[in-house]
């Protein structure tokens, strides 16, 4: 639970609901670590801008939703970084940014880090996919109980 709710924030699923601008904030992680810019020593989150020149493969791509008007993305990713960016752990950026970067790093990094973790379904083995609409993973038919469609046991 978060010391204080993000007034400015507001999650979302819908990708209709936001423009993915250059201003976007992504927050892309390599393992566990945090890809950000540093500005005199003060690492500084990404933008759309700024990622869209990485030489790096996206493993996961989230919606996490709108801060103060601004689309926010969690991404995993795989590849080498462009000089001036760098890796960091969420405790590395404690007290160096804005709380509110803080917060909205954490929740990607939970994100994405469900995302690499949940790639079978825990009552009947199957693969997972992702729903085309929501922010779901779901099996499609299950070969347990042979229905069209269902949710995962924990949904």
């Amino acid at each position: 639970m978060w010391p204080k709710e993000l007034d400015d924030f507001e999650p979302l699923i819908n990708e209709e609901e936001v423009l993915d601008t250059g201003y976007a904030l992504y927050f892309a992680f390599k393992g566990y670590q945090l890809i950000c810019k540093t500005s005199s020593g003060v690492p500084e989150h990404i933008t759309a801008d700024d990622f869209r020149w990485f030489d790096v493969e996206t493993s996961s791509r989230h919606l996490l939703g709108r801060f103060r008007g601004v689309g926010c993305y969690a991404l995993g990713v795989e590849g080498s970084l462009p000089e001036g960016y760098s890796l960091t752990g969420l405790r590395g950026i404690l007290g160096r940014t804005a709380m509110e970067t803080f917060y909205l790093a954490g929740r990607a990094l939970q994100t994405v880090e469900w995302h690499n973790t949940n790639k079978f379904c825990g009552r009947c083995g199957a693969p997972m996919s992702e729903h085309p609409q929501d922010c779901l993973l779901y099996t499609s038919p299950s070969p347990r109980d042979k229905r069209q469609s269902r949710m995962p046991s924990s949904a």
